[in-house]
């Protein structure tokens, strides 16, 4: 939603004025919320739903593939360690890298794609305004369903209509339809980014998070880094985004079997015991 205003900016003062704008404001409002925020949401007194103790617990034995469905204080703690040497982990983070990296370089590139059709720069900050005001009906409305419905099917589903709209996507030729066919791809954008950080939660527990997060980023560098540099190389090459935009849609498939195929698992014994 600031995308507009600091495109607006951009174009009064320049973008050296705009950058000292937008530290200023990182400086005055940015560092003093981070200074407050606590660790867990234990530490507000806020609790799993149905829980009455802030201490997890674990589970002992399942194998159902419902698992993902319980409350993060009834999954498995895993290490880092442990969480790696899972196939699910791995199916999780290719997944996740794979979309990551196919929304950046789209991100990246809207604005020559905009340019390409005949648009201005406002035109383009217009679909990082609807990106933001649409995907936030994803991130919450599919972030309540992921309490009652498998979030390894909200997010294949959310997937699939992904895979579908980028592919409409590679054949628009008016900036009236790549608004259009923005509108879903931005609504399943929003649930793709808040859903997966539940759902790595479920089927690793809370414990360990921000480190099993942070070992899935080597895994996301190679896609963020590449995505968007294959995009814009391909447009220069071709004066489309045509072949990119295709070979995206079929990566994101990819992505949502992936997901499917990341079922939860539980700790082998000999590490539980231990």
């Amino acid at each position: 939603a600031v995308v507009p205003i600091v495109n607006w900016l951009i174009e009064s003062t320049g973008w050296r004025g705009a950058f000292r704008v937008m530290g200023v404001i990182v400086l005055m409002i940015g560092l003093p919320v981070a200074m407050v925020m606590r660790h867990r949401p234990e530490q507000y007194g806020l609790l799993p739903d149905g829980d009455s103790s802030p201490e997890p617990t674990e589970l002992t034995e399942s194998t159902s593939d419902n698992r993902d469905q319980l409350n993060t204080s009834e999954a498995q703690e895993f290490t880092p360690l442990e969480a790696l040497r899972t196939t699910t982990f791995w199916f999780f983070a290719l997944s996740v890298s794979v979309r990551v990296g196919v929304t950046t370089a789209i991100a990246i590139n809207s604005f020559p794609l905009v340019n390409a059709m005949g648009g201005t720069a406002g035109q383009a900050s217009l679909l990082f305004l609807m990106q933001g005001v649409l995907s936030a009906p994803g991130r919450l409305f599919l972030s309540w369903v992921g309490d009652s419905i498998n979030k390894r099917h909200i997010m294949a589903v959310s997937l699939a209509i992904m895979c579908v709209c980028l592919l409409f996507m590679a054949q628009v030729t008016t900036l009236s339809q790549l608004y259009i066919v923005w509108i879903p791809y931005t609504i399943v954008w929003g649930g793709l980014t808040s859903v997966p950080h539940s759902l790595r939660a479920d089927l690793f527990g809370r414990r360990n998070f921000a480190s099993i997060q942070g070992a899935m980023a080597p895994i996301q560098l190679p896609f963020n880094l590449v995505a968007p540099i294959f995009v814009a190389w391909v447009f220069e090459q071709t004066g489309s985004f045509q072949i990119p935009l295709t070979l995206f849609s079929v990566l994101t498939f990819i992505s949502m079997v992936m997901i499917l195929l990341a079922r939860p698992v539980n700790r082998p014994t000999t590490l539980q015991s231990s």
